[in-house]
């Protein structure tokens, strides 16, 4: 099969395949609601590795960038759980059982509801993921899906907005189609 149009995170330039959108996400701090680093700036990520830890799977993009992240620190980092399931490390930091760091796409449902809190991670340490919306691109899109990527990006960037407004991303750090 073949496919018309994809969206991913930290997606290499590929011959064949063109950017139709892209955006800049940075990752979080994931904590359950009343945990004692949660404030209105960005977190230390020196003060977050003295916390347990859930992190996601070696190997992963995500755990790529959080390890990019934690290498400017001089201390050995030990996660007590690994997990390329999102779902499950957010349970976990709901049940207090630990932090996480994901970007806020990952937990902005969670966050809407109060059930969880992202903060973002204060510099130098900041990481992001970059997200590509893309398509084949000897082919043209049908009227439909062309529809569809309108409707994409537009609520793509309607989120990003939501989340620049929370102070999750800066607002020089996210572009736009």
């Amino acid at each position: 099969g073949e496919v018309d149009i994809g969206l991913g995170f930290n997606i290499p330039a590929t011959p064949g395949i063109r950017s139709l959108g892209s955006f800049d996400i940075p990752i979080g701090i994931v904590l359950p609601p009343g945990h004692r680093l949660i404030s209105d700036g960005p977190i230390n990520l020196g003060d977050v590795v003295q916390e347990r830890l859930l992190l996601a799977q070696q190997g992963t993009s995500l755990r790529d960038v959080i390890n990019l992240a934690l290498a400017r620190l001089d201390v050995s980092v030990e996660p007590v759980l690994e997990s390329n399931a999102s779902e499950m490390l957010k349970k976990l930091v709901k049940c207090g059982a630990g932090l996480t760091m994901l970007n806020p796409l990952d937990v902005v449902t969670e966050c809407r509801a109060g059930e969880l809190v992202l903060r973002p991670i204060a510099e130098p340490h900041a990481r992001h993921q970059p997200m590509k919306l893309f398509a084949r691109a000897r082919a043209p899109l049908d009227a439909a899906t062309s529809l569809f990527v309108e409707y994409l990006l537009a609520e793509l960037a309607g989120l990003v907005q939501e989340l620049q407004d929370k102070g999750h991303i800066a607002p020089d750090r996210s572009a736009g189609a």
